[in-house]
């Protein structure tokens, strides 16, 4: 039971550690990048291409964040979830978004120089590498849920459908 616990931290260190780095980053610059005039009230004056995150910057920076939490818990779950090769393809794919997300606030808001954006993303590669180096044992790795295939199946599709449709198709 305890070697099960460790496999299912071990993965999360491994795959969720770097999106959930690349994401606060993303997170923090979106809200930061937002106008004085957005910050004194005014929240119609959103600057966010991604649609439901722009709606939720429109309510309140706070239901932004607690989006963004929301957010990282599925696409954690996903990642605990879904088969080895699967749960890589899902960390790397929204770390890789996230890592390009924050990297256009840093560019194109904030005028940082590629130089410093490019730290950025030695920083995340960095980041993934002791994660999936240090954190990853391969020969006890076991999806969560791995002893209930329709549960975990279930909360697959679940936490497939609901990002998708949230982030992509909107």
């Amino acid at each position: 039971m305890l070697e099960d616990r460790t496999s299912k931290f071990r993965r999360f260190v491994a795959l969720c550690v770097p999106f959930l780095f690349a994401l606060a980053v993303d997170g923090v610059a979106t809200q930061a990048g937002q106008s004085a005039e957005y910050w004194s009230g005014n929240y119609a004056q959103v600057n966010e291409m991604v649609t439901t995150l722009n709606d939720l910057l429109r309510i309140h920076p706070l239901a932004h964040a607690a989006g963004f939490l929301v957010y990282a818990a599925m696409i954690c779950l996903l990642i605990l979830l879904l088969p080895r090769l699967l749960a890589m393809i899902a960390s790397l794919s929204a770390t890789i978004g996230h890592t390009t997300g924050a990297f256009t606030w840093l560019a194109y808001r904030f005028r940082f120089s590629f130089a410093v954006c490019e730290i950025f993303i030695c920083c995340v590669a960095l980041v993934i590498s002791i994660c999936l180096t240090r954190g990853w044992s391969f020969e006890n790795d076991r999806p969560l849920l791995a002893d209930k295939p329709f549960a975990r199946w279930t909360l697959v599709t679940l936490f497939v459908i609901i990002p998708v449709c949230l982030f992509l198709l909107r």
